[in-house]
């Protein structure tokens, strides 16, 4: 499915500090112990880069963690491609993309699909109709935290700052490009993009920048 990217327009008060943390991945832990480390509290602005779920061990217990947080303290999320799997296979049209879903499902049994899919009483994705029955399962059970996820901006821009998962080509117009693209955006440093704004990404690992500098 081909959507343009959505961008979400803030201004930053003065005088708070901002965190930005990328691709958690499903590491709750991870996630909790960095906002301890850091002492993340009331007066603080959290940037979550996308990816927050997929790959690790508890991707659901992280998005309601994320939900949660939302309510409480000032936090911006922003989509990644692992975080589009779910509204996208839940608005899937049940065949096209069926084999890409089989395929996924079967060597990602960790994935937020498969957690929503037990709890809600359908453990299996082996065929055709197994996703049919999930992506109904899913639908009817999860409704808040599909409309979360479907809510996700691509962009969050400042007038001095932008912040995206995978990178932009342009920072005036971003509403004008490929939701995917800008999610799913790899080696975005070596584009030789110039923006006059900070451009604020994750998805692409350091060290695959620069395999000299630890990460």
């Amino acid at each position: 499915m081909h959507k343009k990217a959505v961008v979400q327009d803030i201004i930053l008060p003065k005088d708070r500090r901002l965190l930005m943390v990328s691709d958690i991945h499903g590491n709750l832990n991870f996630l909790q112990g960095l906002l301890k480390k850091t002492q993340f509290g009331a007066g603080d602005t959290l940037f979550l880069l996308g990816d927050m779920l997929e790959k690790g061990p508890r991707s659901l217990d992280t998005l309601h963690f994320i939900m949660d947080l939302c309510r409480t303290h000032t936090v911006y999320p922003v989509a990644g491609n692992c975080d589009d799997l779910v509204p996208e296979f839940v608005l899937g049209d049940g065949s096209g993309d069926a084999p890409f879903f089989l395929r996924y499902l079967s060597v990602r049994p960790e994935s937020t699909i498969r957690q929503m899919g037990a709890l809600a009483g359908v453990d299996r994705a082996e065929t055709l109709e197994d996703l049919r029955r999930l992506r109904r399962a899913v639908r009817e059970k999860f409704r808040e935290e599909l409309d979360f996820l479907q809510s996700l901006p691509t962009v969050v821009r400042t007038p001095e700052l932008l912040f995206v998962h995978g990178g932009v080509s342009d920072e005036e117009h971003p509403e004008t490009l490929d939701a995917w693209h800008c999610m799913k955006n790899d080696d975005f440093r070596s584009q030789n993009v110039h923006f006059r704004r900070w451009c604020v990404v994750g998805h692409w690992p350091v060290t695959l920048y620069d395999p000299c500098i630890p990460s």
